[in-house]
């Protein structure tokens, strides 16, 4: 079954596609606001987004062009050069099924290979049995299973 949706790096062209889906989460962010934040975020480490070290934000695009999902990706090291994708940042317009869940894993894994990295390190909230909307089963799936904890600190 060909996927509807697909995970894509965003384009400086198309920042202004996903104000939208950000309105939803930062209602008092303008357009100017965004497109500043998604210049700095699109620039992780001083790095402009290629494919030698991919850091960026990714968007969940359907076959139409509509931005379903926007999240913040980035590959980093650890003290023995093991390399990891980091995730975080997510904004996820949720429908029913499963399908933008599968493309945004399907994504994920191929920039693990691409890049040749070891792991995924979900830097996102977690609801109940679900990691970034997606269920813990379907992580496994694509074979991503919990080797760690990080704790937030929540101001009292």
């Amino acid at each position: 079954m060909v996927n509807y949706y697909s995970l894509h790096w965003l384009k400086p062209s198309e920042w202004a596609l996903a104000y939208p889906l950000v309105r939803m989460v930062h209602p008092q962010w303008t357009l100017a606001q965004w497109l500043k934040r998604a210049r700095i975020l699109s620039r992780i480490k001083g790095h402009a987004v290629h494919k030698a070290e991919m850091n960026g934000l990714l968007a969940v695009q359907d076959r139409r062009g509509m931005i379903h999902g926007l999240l913040l990706c980035r590959t980093e090291q650890n003290f023995t050069g093991t390399k990891y994708v980091r995730v975080s940042d997510l904004v996820l317009a949720r429908l029913p099924g499963a399908q933008i869940d599968e493309a945004i894993l399907e994504g994920i894994a191929q920039i693990c290979t691409d890049q040749d990295c070891a792991g995924l390190m979900l830097d996102v909230p977690t609801y109940d049995e679900t990691h970034l909307g997606l269920n813990k089963d379907m992580l496994k799936q694509y074979h991503f299973l919990p080797r760690g904890m990080i704790y937030s600190r929540v101001p009292p």
